[in-house]
């Protein structure tokens, strides 16, 4: 029987490749242990003897916004996390500099916070930019304590462009009435169910009423866009779908300022925003904007004098006073003022 030929094994070249990286790493494990056994080297500053390393000594860790929080949204971690490495983004500063601009330095005084406004990343975090302790995250968060929110069409209020989250406002209705001069008729109520007689050649002046409907407003939320789904029907294409471009501002008013508002939004009347100053020294609602005094005018129809007015939120004008002209003397007085 002839022996068995053992054949040698042969080396994998993969084996070969890993030993160089592992002797020239122990080569350098070995050199270090060395010079820091003889005092050569500090391995403090590699952070290699166990003891925290302070890359900014003397500076104090100011928390970042990692990207862009809208206003009355909810602090979260994912709020502060830089996405890349996922660990909370800092700035560095002076214990003076945080100090003067009051900054947040603790994650747990920001965590579970409500914004008050919209801040973009890489910005530091003061008490100011959140609402009170205990506000619900949302629109409702923004509503000031006592007021209503409504959801107004922009594009029926004038000025609207432009406001910011917080910015204060009244909002006003204007309503002309018109008229012609010479040989127009005038429409007499309360007289038989509103005769029309002729007014010869007496002068019906134009007149208009303005109503401040909100005082002091607050804009929740400013002017948006959203497509907001209507249908229609015709008998060719039955019914279709489609969305429409909507403009909408979020205003909170006083209670009592709801229904007239309303009101006045179903009448499509046209309003008025008129900003109000921004200062920190502006009265508020201290100071209300007054509206226009009732406009009285007069008729005269033959020797009848009659003065007119127009009542707040009604386009027929009401009887004040009649008087009737005569040649005894100079006539009657009128009342009100003309």
């Amino acid at each position: 029987m002839s022996p068995v030929t053992r054949r040698p094994r042969r080396r994998s070249p993969v084996g070969r490749m890993l030993m160089v990286p592992a002797v020239l790493f122990l080569g350098v494990g070995v050199t270090i242990g060395g010079l820091w056994a003889a005092g050569g080297i500090d391995l403090s500053a590699l952070g290699l003897n166990g003891e925290p390393v302070d890359p900014h000594p003397g500076k104090t860790a100011v928390p970042l916004s990692a990207r862009e929080i809208p206003a009355y949204a909810k602090i979260t971690r994912d709020d502060l996390l830089n996405p890349q490495t996922f660990a909370p983004t800092y700035v560095y500063m002076d214990p003076e500099a945080v100090e003067q601009r009051k900054a947040l330095t603790q994650l747990s005084d920001i965590l579970g916070h409500v914004m008050a406004h919209d801040k973009k990343p890489g910005y530091l975090f003061t008490a100011e930019d959140f609402l009170p302790e205990g506000s619900r995250p949302g629109i409702v968060g923004g509503i000031p304590p006592g007021k209503r929110a409504l959801t107004l069409d922009a594009s029926n209020i004038n000025g609207a462009y432009g406001l910011r989250v917080g910015d204060h406002l009244d909002l006003i209705a204007a309503k002309a009435y018109g008229a012609r001069r010479g040989g127009n008729l005038v429409t007499r109520p309360g007289r038989g169910g509103g005769p029309v007689i002729p007014a010869g050649g007496a002068v019906f002046s134009t007149q208009s009423e303005v109503r401040v409907l909100v005082q002091d407003g607050v804009v929740v939320q400013p002017m948006t866009t959203r497509m907001k789904p209507v249908s229609y029907a015709s008998l060719t294409r039955g019914r279709t779908h489609r969305q429409i471009p909507v403009q909408e501002i979020v205003v909170a008013v006083n209670p009592g300022e709801v229904a007239p508002l309303m009101q006045a939004m179903c009448a499509e009347a046209e309003l008025q925003a008129v900003a109000r100053s921004g200062h920190p020294d502006d009265p508020g609602e201290k100071q209300a904007t007054p509206a226009t005094p009732p406009r009285f005018m007069e008729t005269m129809v033959g020797t009848e004098r009659t003065v007119l007015t127009f009542p707040p939120g009604s386009a027929v004008p009401q009887i004040v006073e009649t008087s009737v002209e005569t040649d005894a003397g100079p006539p009657e007085a009128a009342g009100p003022g003309s």
